[in-house]
């Protein structure tokens, strides 16, 4: 196989891996007791995709980017009908966070 190939197919692997690496997620809302786990999917380009479960039972999706090197802002739609923005400082696959979710403070980490 041609070098130029190898390097190729090397970094082809490298990226998708980074696709489907699942980050934990979890957080709590400040005003009651109502938790959220779930993952975080790193993709390209500094975004990714964000699943988290409530403990009331709701599943929230949604995305982020990272605005430079070490922050990012995001947003959630739960299926229960709330939505939210979310802004976070992380260093490679750990972090913390904090927003809104239907105007209701909640914090979070990335990671272990």
């Amino acid at each position: 196989m041609p070098r130029h190939a190898l390097v190729f197919t090397a970094l082809s692997v490298f990226v998708l891996a980074g696709c489907s690496t699942a980050v934990p997620v979890s957080g709590s809302a400040r005003n009651s007791d109502e938790t959220f786990k779930g993952n975080a999917f790193p993709g390209i380009e500094r975004s990714g995709k964000i699943n988290v479960t409530s403990s009331r039972g709701a599943t929230c999706e949604g995305s982020y980017v990272y605005i430079n090197l070490r922050e990012g802002e995001g947003t959630l739609n739960c299926s229960d009908g709330r939505s939210g923005k979310l802004v976070f400082v992380a260093d490679g696959l750990k972090g913390i966070g904090n927003g809104t979710l239907a105007d209701q403070p909640v914090s979070f980490t990335i990671g272990e």
